[in-house]
């Protein structure tokens, strides 16, 4: 691609053509995830007996070797079950393949399907947000079990990769691990693939799945983790973030093409931004609120939007006491800047003078490493009924964050 095609596609708006996602609540298509969030759903359960014994592990004492703080996270459905012919895989490599990588493919076959396009051999790139390696400690842990398929089935890279060579794509293909914006990331290096000529079209995906209590022990210790099983996202009473795993997938082209073959449009990206906190906090897991507004706001230059034109936002809203009150002041003091949501001389505010803000992991709990497509497919929906959904745990009965200003 020339230089001057590359600085022409610089800006252009993104289509979501295809989408599939498999999360908490028996979530396993955009209507039933819909259907949680609109009725209230906490989809948070305790841990199933063929994930690991919750029993055992549990203690409230985080101080405890080897223990737990709670049973309670959300599970996705149909984990163990893969047709591995359907995908040209055989059976003894399938029964070495993380589930990661099954259900990447299962939704990926589904999201291609959902847009109703021609996908091998297409110039299209792959961008998956993943970061547990929780099959590789399983498979690894009897040395004498490795077989030729132990490095393919567990290895990160392949999630991605594996996706490419089973539907014939001929774009980039990465894995991406950057914590919890590693879907995130994902998202924005599609975008910028797309616009840079490298690729036609964009698989975006973000998978997590909680196979083993390892990590559950570390962020236990961590004193991150909410003991009673809830996620009260801008609550007072927020103690902690809920573990959560489910898979998201979409489908990203270019809306100008999209619009010409008349794809359907399920919502458009207009711009992404990433950034970093270097050394702006006094520990490495504090969020900083000044670097998370330069993001917000290099977003919307990209986007070109004014942040005033903006009246609903997703944060990532961990549940945390310290982490939701940086992200949401933050939120507040760009997008609320100038506004009013109160009644002033009987006049009455307007949409744009209130700047709504939400977190769906009050519904799904946290799901790491593909949190952000549990946000980007509630926001898809709610676009697509028109209407927003409440979080839980701050409504009625529940007191507010504090140090959340919320009247700012």
């Amino acid at each position: 691609m020339s230089t001057t095609q590359s600085t022409n596609n610089q800006h252009e708006d993104l289509a979501i053509i295809g989408v599939a996602c498999r999360f908490p609540g028996h979530s396993n298509d955009l209507e039933s995830f819909w259907a949680n969030l609109n009725n209230g759903n906490d989809c948070v359960i305790d841990t199933p007996k063929d994930r690991w014994n919750a029993e055992y592990f549990v203690d409230a004492d985080k101080e405890n070797p080897g223990k737990i703080k709670t049973t309670r996270c959300g599970f996705v459905d149909s984990v163990y079950e893969f047709d591995y012919e359907a995908f040209g895989i055989n059976k003894k490599e399938a029964e070495n393949m993380d589930p990661q990588q099954k259900i990447l493919l299962e939704l990926t076959l589904q999201t291609f399907e959902d847009a109703r396009v021609q996908y091998q051999g297409s110039k299209t790139g792959v961008y998956v947000g993943i970061g547990q390696a929780e099959q590789l400690e399983l498979t690894t842990s009897d040395l004498e079990s490795i077989n030729a398929y132990s490095v393919t089935g567990s290895a990160l890279s392949i999630a991605s990769n594996r996706i490419s060579y089973v539907f014939d794509l001929r774009g980039p293909s990465l894995s991406v691990d950057t914590a919890c914006s590693s879907a995130m990331t994902a998202m924005h290096m599609g975008v910028q693939a797309i616009r840079n000529g490298e690729c036609d079209q964009a698989i975006i995906a973000g998978v997590n799945l909680l196979m083993s209590p390892s990590v559950m022990i570390q962020f236990s210790k961590l004193g991150v983790m909410s003991q009673d099983g809830k996620c009260k996202s801008f609550s007072d009473a927020a103690d902690g973030y809920v573990r959560s795993e489910g898979c998201g997938v979409v489908l990203l082209k270019p809306l100008t093409k999209a619009l010409r073959d008349h794809n359907h449009v399920y919502a458009v990206v207009k711009g992404t931004a990433l950034n970093q906190d270097g050394h702006q906090t006094p520990s490495l897991t504090l969020p900083s609120g000044d670097a998370q507004g330069e993001c917000f706001a290099a977003a919307c230059v990209d986007a070109k939007i004014d942040p005033k034109d903006v009246y609903f936002a997703e944060l990532h809203a961990t549940g945390t006491k310290v982490g939701d009150p940086v992200e949401a002041n933050s939120v507040g003091k760009l997008f609320g800047e100038g506004r009013s949501g109160k009644v002033v001389d009987g006049v009455v505010p307007t949409e744009k003078d209130i700047l709504r803000v939400g977190g769906v992991k009050t519904h799904v709990g946290h799901l790491e490493c593909a949190s952000y497509m549990a946000g980007l497919l509630k926001c898809i929906a709610m676009i697509q009924h028109e209407t927003l959904v409440p979080n839980l745990y701050c409504g009625e009965g529940w007191k507010l964050n504090p140090s959340i200003h919320f009247d700012e």
